[in-house]
């Protein structure tokens, strides 16, 4: 009984710990043209307001490998702690920051906090979970990542119309999950097999082919996704929306629906394998983005956001589910802290190759455009799929 409270609350603080990383970002975003208009005086502000929501991702891609490599070394807590503990002082800084550079200092400083959190509870999950018990769990954790995204949307959005800093006030929830991490996680045991002992072709072994094309997709998709929470505020204020909380829920909107559906991961996959995966993913993505990029009111915007939640649904979790189920447990820490300098590379560099294409063919535009080379990745992956290219799992 003792072990099964036990286990229920280490369960608990991995699922509130997965919350940490959507909450870095989307929760600003509502806030993003308000900000705008405060700093408009301050050189290239257009540019460094966006920055302000993507500086994180940059810090993350830096340090996470870091993070991986130090978990590997000297176990998961110790920096899991430290982590959640910095999360909460770096992300509040908005409330009290009078300048744009040291707002977007403090930025960089939740991007080291961050970095820690997701390899560090990711890699707890790859730990704790084997085979279909990693699918369920994995499912459970980005769903439950997305209902608390809804959530610090919806709040975002709401306290944004009180006024741009309150946003700020949520990353503060750290402190509530700190003593969670500190008396509700133990440090797992983990076994070295013989051939990582002996160090046997350890480079066979991880499969170079298929971590660089894992780490590939994670910063594309996630450069061309990340135009959701940095452009949509802007395209639907240019559609006439004027409320920060409808803007906030409208990206909720399509959080809710992907926590939804990421919740039956592990029924698709017992289905489907990581490539038929991703072939849906990029198809579903590819039509809410063209959507998007038509739209003429604030409804169409919306509906292209829930397609969209479709193939985002399982975009991250299958990526994080196939690299777990190729990595041998004591390079775990290193391979996730990579994939997840991936994904967050692609948040960063997002707004700086997309700025092209906005001066060119305007926000909606850039939708289309982005929808177009998702097309082409669903189209390659199901021609992969269908010739037997890749082996399932």
């Amino acid at each position: 009984m003792k072990n099964d409270r036990r286990t229920a609350i280490r369960n608990l603080t991995l699922l509130l710990g997965s919350t940490m990383t959507i909450m870095a970002g989307a929760t600003i975003a509502p806030s993003l043209p308000q900000m705008s208009e405060v700093f408009a005086g301050h050189p290239h502000s257009d540019l460094l307001v966006k920055l302000v929501l993507t500086m994180p991702a940059l810090f993350i891609a830096i340090i996470s490998p870091v993070s991986g490599l130090i978990m590997d070394k000297f176990g998961r807590k110790r920096v899991v702690i430290f982590s959640v503990a910095l999360y909460g002082i770096a992300g509040t800084t908005g409330l009290y920051v009078d300048s744009l550079n040291g707002i977007i200092v403090g930025r960089a400083l939740l991007g080291v906090a961050v970095a820690g959190t997701m390899t560090g509870f990711t890699t707890l999950i790859g730990d704790f979970f084997r085979g279909e018990g990693l699918n369920r769990f994995m499912g459970y954790s980005m769903a439950f990542s997305g209902f608390g995204g809804v959530f610090f949307l919806v709040m975002g959005g709401i306290l944004a119309d009180v006024g741009w800093r309150y946003p700020f006030m949520i990353y503060a929830i750290a402190f509530l999950i700190l003593p969670l991490t500190i008396f509700g996680l133990r440090e797992p045991v983990i076994e070295k097999n013989d051939d990582e002992a002996k160090s046997v072709p350890i480079l066979k072994k991880l499969q170079p082919g298929k971590l660089a094309l894992i780490y590939f997709l994670a910063f594309s998709g996630m450069t061309i996704f990340y135009l959701i929470p940095v452009q949509t505020p802007y395209h639907l204020k240019e559609l006439g929306v004027v409320s920060n909380t409808k803007i906030g829920s409208a990206i909720a909107m399509m959080t809710l629906t992907s926590s939804i559906l990421t919740m039956h991961y592990k029924r698709l996959k017992k289905r489907l394998s990581h490539q038929w995966i991703l072939a849906l993913t990029y198809f579903f993505m590819s039509i809410g983005y063209r959507v998007m990029g038509l739209a003429v009111s604030y409804q169409n915007a919306v509906l292209g956001l829930v397609i969209t939640a479709f193939g985002l649904a399982y975009f991250v979790v299958n990526l994080y589910v196939w690299l777990i189920s190729i990595i041998p447990p004591s390079f775990r820490g290193r391979a996730v802290g990579a994939l997840s300098a991936s994904f967050f590379l692609g948040q960063f560099m997002s707004p700086i190759f997309t700025q092209p294409v906005i001066v060119k063919f305007g926000i909606g535009g850039n939708f289309v455009a982005g929808g177009m080379v998702l097309a082409i990745f669903s189209l390659c992956f199901l021609v992969y799929s269908l010739l037997k290219v890749f082996r399932p799992g």
